[in-house]
């Protein structure tokens, strides 16, 4: 028995139940891949919710933080229980490119808080409620062999076609109405209690994954700047040596040449990687 293993026994939840139990099984084997498939899991389970509940609005743009985004869908989540999200998917993106960067306690949490979310979806749509706690004592912990370069290619730990996905939502659509019309009866009949995010502990992790995050995103913009001196610099020697031996005239023109292609690398330091303007050459 499993944390999320009750999922597979509901029909209904089968557009996020296999994700989020891979997500706990692979968690004793990586950590980072388990946070890769928490944030899947939690994809999914948004937009089930999104086609379950007709009071919801789905926004422009259909990416995954677009949707928690949405005032519809983010006041109609507990508020402590949406305030876990963002974490999720901030380690599920930083797992993507640096595994190494999540231990053991980021991934738990993760899970812990894809949990919750799960949690408050049977609390206000499931038939069978049953108010549940999170227990790390029940994560497998067998170790299992995974694809690490496949999980990263499809963003995923299990093998989910688009098609696939859509036909699970229309399922969940159709029962919208019913499923909308009962949502007030089952929360005013039923208890959930979302664990509290005051804790010291639980925050310092929070903030720790928001530094890695920024530590990534720094080091990316200070390999492109390096890269883009090293070639201004090999331009300038080779505009010097060209011109060492010419005549004047044809001296100042080459130097006009290599004047061009200065000012065109200078244009790559744009405000995407340092946030001010391109730098003047000449």
């Amino acid at each position: 028995m499993s944390n999320f293993g009750f999922l597979a026994n509901f029909k209904e939840y089968a557009m996020f139940a296999a994700a989020a139990i891979e997500a706990e099984k692979v968690y004793a084997t990586s950590p980072a891949m388990c946070a890769v498939g928490c944030r899947k899991a939690l994809e999914l389970a948004v937009k089930w919710v999104y086609a379950a509940d007709n009071t919801i609005t789905m926004p422009y743009k259909d990416n995954l933080q677009s949707l928690i985004h949405e005032p519809s869908f983010r006041f109609a989540v507990d508020s402590q229980t949406w305030g876990k999200m963002p974490f999720i998917i901030r380690l599920g993106n930083l797992s993507m490119h640096t595994e190494k960067a999540v231990n053991n306690a980021d991934a738990l949490l993760s899970l812990q808080s894809l949990f919750e979310f799960i949690e408050w979806v049977d609390y206000c749509y499931g038939a069978d409620y049953v108010e549940r706690h999170f227990d790390p004592a029940l994560i497998p912990a067998e170790k299992v062999i995974i694809d690490t370069a496949k999980i990263k290619e499809q963003a995923s730990l299990i093998e989910q076609k688009d098609s696939e996905i859509k036909a699970l939502q229309e399922k969940i659509a159709a029962m919208s109405a019913t499923l909308t019309a009962e949502k007030e009866t089952k929360q005013e009949s039923r208890h959930f209690v979302p664990d509290d995010l005051s804790e010291f502990r639980t925050r310092k992790i929070y903030i720790d994954v928001d530094l890695k995050s920024m530590g990534s995103r720094v080091a990316t913009i200070r390999n492109r700047l390096v890269r883009k001196r090293i070639m201004m610099r090999s331009l300038m020697r080779f505009a010097m040596r060209s011109t060492a031996h010419r005549k004047p005239i044809g001296r100042s023109r080459s130097l006009q040449k290599s004047s061009v292609c200065l000012r065109c690398i200078s244009r790559d330091f744009t405000s995407s990687d340092t946030g001010y303007p391109a730098p003047k050459i000449f």
